[in-house]
């Protein structure tokens, strides 16, 4: 498939040593079975429009990236991440267009996953904790409703002696 032949032998850039694969399919036009050898720079070739538009997109953001992040961007690169991160040589590419560093990420097809885990996990832990608060809230608001009848009598003792105390003076 495709995919196959852009993993095995694809490259966001040429390379000095091209790879080749053979690959089996159908003649469109005399629809007969054909084999034929296809290189590494065939690849580079039929994706570069989609190439030229990562590039596009990523010096667009980097021109909108606030100052204060596009420092830490400067230091510490930009990490790819997804199956296109997997494919040969993009890293490069974007690094040498856009003169930041750039890394592929440890297990790029699982990191993104991963990351929406954490992510995940993190958000219920706020819920809980605001859920928690909440019942604490609703607790208190209970033992003071449940206390005003006994301070309001109180209130009314302590008013009760003053009364007294201003009486007997």
């Amino acid at each position: 498939t495709a995919e196959d032949i852009k993993i095995q032998i694809g490259s966001a850039m040429y390379m000095p040593e091209k790879l080749t694969m053979e690959v089996k399919g159908r003649d469109m036009i005399a629809g007969l079975p054909k084999i034929i050898e296809v290189t590494s720079d065939d690849v580079t070739n039929a994706i570069q429009n989609e190439l030229e538009g990562i590039l596009a997109t990523v010096k667009e953001v980097l021109h909108k990236t606030p100052p204060e992040l596009a420092a830490d961007v400067m230091d510490k690169g930009i990490v790819l991440t997804g199956g296109s991160a997997m494919l040969r040589n993009l890293d490069r590419l974007i690094a040498e267009a856009t003169g930041v560093p750039v890394f592929v990420a440890e297990d790029p097809q699982l990191c993104v996953a991963k990351g929406s885990g954490v992510a995940l996990e993190k958000a219920i832990e706020q819920i809980a904790k605001e859920l928690k608060a909440s019942a604490d809230r609703k607790n208190l608001y209970l033992t003071i409703e449940s206390s005003l009848p006994s301070l309001a009598e109180a209130w009314v003792k302590a008013d009760i002696l003053k009364i007294q105390q201003v009486v007997q003076s």
